[in-house]
């Protein structure tokens, strides 16, 4: 359940309702976001988003903090983005086996 709109994600205003948010396509990171629910249009900002600089930066540093490291240093957290952004493809298997921590 979210703890701020207390629904949950199955919830059918979410998944199947059209009642409770804006029918339109929506702009978010400079791209028009179709979907006929949330659920639709959060799945493709989702696409838009993982590419977004902020994601690129973050997630393999919130992947490695979350799964391995807590403390991690400047240094580290450089080294972790470096190794993420060098990944053509990113596949978290291949950037697992990459990263090491100390």
């Amino acid at each position: 359940i979210h703890k701020f709109l207390k629904i949950s994600p199955d919830d059918p205003d979410i998944t199947y309702g059209t009642e409770f948010h804006y029918p339109g396509s929506i702009e978010i990171l400079y791209q028009n976001i179709e979907g006929t629910t949330a659920k639709d249009k959060i799945g493709n900002l989702s696409q838009y988003a993982i590419e977004h600089q902020e994601s690129l930066d973050n997630l393999p540093v919130i992947f490695v903090r979350g799964l391995a490291d807590e403390n991690l240093d400047d240094e580290k957290i450089e080294e972790i983005r470096a190794i993420w952004s060098g990944l053509e493809d990113k596949d978290l298997w291949i950037f697992s086996n990459l990263v090491v921590v100390k």
